[in-house]
């Protein structure tokens, strides 16, 4: 079970998310198990991060962080595989803002159920939960036209990154079919890298 893994099963317990990133970092190829033994019985490697309530946390509530002195968790941009998700935006259909940002949305939203569909694997999905749980990093690229998108779109098979596309309905600024956007990910940022 990788890290990724790891986090998912232990935020999905109801344990913080920095709690369960710095409990997974430490506990390395010991798993869950491992990670779950150094949140109940070494609660000082955590920086003082155990929950508080453990009847709360069974009933599915949340639990604060304890501060720790001087401590607490590396920034979560610190954790060694950042996951993140781009959006590729064509400028020469000259979209304003707020089309840009509909269009960024119906990509994040089709990249999400892309990721519970057709050819997504167990390891996509896991990657797709963890994202969701550290942030959901995206980021958002503009290219000059659909030549460009093409040639990205076709480097991000070749990774095997999660694509979505999305073709505009032409209701009100583009011609009716015209690719506006394209997501890719989420995945860890140096695949991601390969392709933007």
């Amino acid at each position: 079970m990788d890290e990724a893994e790891v986090v998912v099963m232990l935020v999905g317990m109801g344990f913080e998310r920095e709690l369960a990133v710095r409990a997974a970092q430490l506990a390395g190829a010991s798993g869950v198990e491992g990670a779950l033994e150094l949140i109940e019985g070494s609660p000082e490697l955590l920086a003082g991060t155990a929950p508080q309530n453990p009847l709360a946390m069974s009933a599915g509530v949340g639990t604060a962080p304890v501060p720790a002195p001087g401590g607490g968790f590396p920034p979560l941009d610190s954790a060694p595989r950042g996951l993140k998700a781009v959006f590729v935006v064509r400028a020469d259909l000259q979209m304003s803002p707020g089309k840009i940002a509909a269009q960024v949305a119906h990509a994040a939203l089709a990249l999400v159920r892309n990721h519970h569909h057709g050819t997504a694997t167990d390891d996509d999905r896991t990657r797709l939960l963890l994202w969701q749980t550290i942030g959901e990093k995206i980021v958002v690229v503009e290219v000059e036209g659909p030549q460009q998108m093409e040639a990205l779109q076709v480097r991000a098979r070749e990774v095997g990154l999660i694509q979505a596309e999305i073709h505009d309905a032409g209701r009100t600024e583009v011609e009716p079919g015209s690719q506006t956007v394209c997501g890719f990910g989420p995945h860890y940022e140096e695949e991601v890298n390969k392709v933007t």
